[in-house]
């Protein structure tokens, strides 16, 4: 009304069911403007209602006569703006009430989503048609939507619009708050109120999409690689008798050894070489498919492609080889399968997508297409999962040492295939479009990755990491047994517990960690001090600091420091006091240092260093 129709002060408006929530809006807002309002309203007791507020012209919204009563009011006149959400005739006869220079708001969707026809000659005289829905303006245009909502909320602090009248219904009457609805019988706005004693909430009922049935067919992209074939496996052994199995190559050694043992379990396994990003070679397979097996009833798609490199270092070729398998083979999936009754169209995601992934910009690009898409799929009443999947160990494309490795260091452990397959199997029952499946150390993960603390998708869980209590010390064996040794020999095992711990971070045995040789040394980094830490703390029930690895370089030094702070350190070496226990006079200076002077002061310290004067300034 004030950003399309421009409706200014003397203007004339007509608002058709002007007795409904969003009519009584539009009502404060004419007046508000000092526009006449010409108002219908479909019942004889809203037209009273409508009277009641001091509206001189009301008319029936269910009789078409309103178009002459309003000549006849405005001596042929007519309006300057409509407002309207009535259908069928009564849109080209509301036009027809426009004068010159008038404006129609088409607030309503059924005409337009019907296409109906609309005569162009009443715009001979300058009219103006908007068609106003607010849903696609959210989409859209948010940053407009929010704007005009500021607006909206700024008038209502200012007193110039006040609230609509409402009737409640409790949520157990929900049924017939809409048949009130549908009746045409409420003013204003119909509100829902919790909580209700008498509301009872049921469980869903399990998903009929997770279930796989003998009688069906199951494609699995990817389905020659090690992750493709252990979900190819985990079907077969819950009931599934019928699979497609497609990939690039032809299947190896290993792959024809896994595709002879499904076979020998009772399944019936068709292989096919295709590759997933090209249209033609997917509906060749599904020909396959609708010639020899079964109706195809489920999609597994675990197709995909690596190729890490930070982003500076990435092309478009290698972005469009990430791209092919994730995006054009899953968008040719979609369209290929979107006829057909399939149970599930489950597409296997990263977690790169919500934690982010060094050096994987394209991989997380194609996996949030993925996520996307099922999203699309799940609005459209198709089946469709999107599983955001952590590393898995063994299969899998970060399924090598070093990739897993790197994971873990940020918090994310990887999954063993059986625990894999078990969580797909619950989230297919699930059914939800978009899932996340990784073992996540929150607090690791949140010290690598500080900027999840701020995402809305992260909150809950920073909450919940931050208000987790240590470990209870009751709960850390390690910690008893510590105790339970003569005073003497706590140190040494002490000192053996935190060099398989370190061992195990830097994948090293053991023997090659010296008590005294400083960790860094050796090649840890502030990751990898943090993996250590949370070892530290698991195995000890302690809370520790994010830098006690640098603070206590060493084996000797930090078994040192644990067993004080576990109490566990013989009398002598007890009463000694904690390093950072005692402030030196310089550590009192460098705090009265301004930054300029402590940058300066650290510079001639860095100097002398590297002239060989390292063992004093290091202690």
């Amino acid at each position: 009304m004030h950003h399309k129709a421009h409706l200014a002060h003397g203007e004339r408006i007509l608002i058709h069911a002007a007795a409904g929530g969003v009519g009584l809006a539009a009502v404060q807002l004419a007046r508000a403007a000092g526009a006449e309002i010409f108002a219908t309203a479909g019942s004889e007791d809203k037209r009273a209602y409508l009277r009641s507020l001091g509206i001189e012209h009301v008319m029936d919204s269910r009789s078409l006569a309103f178009a002459d009563e309003i000549r006849a009011i405005t001596q042929g006149e007519g309006v300057d703006v409509v407002l309207n959400c009535l259908t069928g005739d009564a849109v080209a006869v509301s036009v027809g009430v426009l004068r010159a220079h008038g404006r129609f708001l088409e607030i309503g969707k059924r005409d337009i989503y019907e296409d109906h026809k609309l005569g162009l000659y009443p715009f001979h005289q300058n009219l103006s048609y908007f068609a106003v829905d607010l849903i696609r303006m959210y989409g859209d245009r948010p940053e407009r939507f929010a704007e005009l909502l500021r607006e909206v909320v700024d008038l209502a602090d200012r007193r110039v619009i006040a609230p609509l009248p409402w009737r409640a219904f409790p949520m157990s009457r929900a049924q017939d708050a809409f048949r009130h609805i549908a009746r045409a019988q409420h003013i204003g706005k119909v509100v829902l109120t919790f909580p209700d004693p008498e509301a009872q909430l049921s469980p869903p009922a399990p998903a009929a999409s997770g279930e796989l049935r003998a009688g069906a067919s199951y494609l699995v992209t990817g389905g020659l690689g090690g992750l493709g074939l252990t979900v190819a496996a985990w079907m077969v052994e819950h009931g599934a008798r019928h699979l497609a199995l497609i990939g690039r190559h032809e299947p190896g050694a290993a792959a024809s050894e896994a595709i002879a043992q499904l076979v020998q379990a009772g399944a019936r396994v068709v292989v096919e070489r295709a590759d997933v990003s090209q249209p033609a070679e997917i509906e060749h397979v599904l020909a396959v498919i609708a010639r020899e097996l079964p109706p195809l009833r489920g999609v597994i798609h675990a197709a995909g492609v690596l190729d890490d490199g930070v982003l500076v270092h990435q092309t478009a070729a290698r972005f469009a080889a990430v791209m092919a398998p994730k995006v054009a083979g899953s968008w040719n999936l979609h369209q290929a399968t979107r006829a057909l009754p399939l149970d599930f169209f489950v597409m296997f995601s990263g977690a790169g997508t919500l934690i982010g992934s060094p050096g994987q910009s394209n991989y997380a690009a194609a996996n949030a297409f993925l996520d996307a898409l099922a999203q699309a799929r799940f609005a459209e009443g198709l089946p469709a999962q999107s599983i955001a999947w952590g590393p898995w160990s063994e299969v899998g494309l970060a399924a090598s040492a070093a990739r897993g490795g790197r994971l873990a260091l940020h918090g994310v452990a990887s999954l063993s295939p059986a625990e894999g397959v078990d969580a797909l199997g619950r989230v297919m029952q699930d059914g939800a479009p978009h899932v996340a499946v990784l073992p996540l150390d929150v607090r690791q993960c949140f010290q690598s990755y500080p900027m999840l603390a701020e995402s809305p998708l992260f909150e809950v869980l920073a909450r919940n990491a931050s208000d987790r209590p240590a470990a209870a010390a009751a709960d850390a064996p390690l910690r008893r047994t510590l105790a339970g040794l003569p005073a003497e020999e706590r140190q040494g095992a002490l000192e053996h517990h935190l060099r398989e711990q370190a061992a195990r971070v830097l994948g090293l045995a053991p023997a090659r960690i010296a008590p005294h040789e400083p960790l860094g040394n050796l090649g840890f980094d502030s990751l990898m001090t943090l993996e250590l830490r949370n070892r530290i703390e698991a195995s000890l029930g302690l809370k520790l600091s994010a830098t006690v690895v640098w603070n206590y370089p060493t084996i000797t030094a930090l078994a040192e420091y644990l067993a004080r702070k576990l109490d566990l350190a013989p009398a002598a070496a007890a009463a000694r006091p904690a390093p950072e226990a005692a402030p030196s006079a310089l550590a009192a200076a460098v705090r009265d240092l301004t930054e300029d002077e402590a940058a300066a002061a650290l510079a001639e310290t860095l100097g002398r260093l590297t002239k060989g004067d390292r063992h004093d300034h290091v202690r």
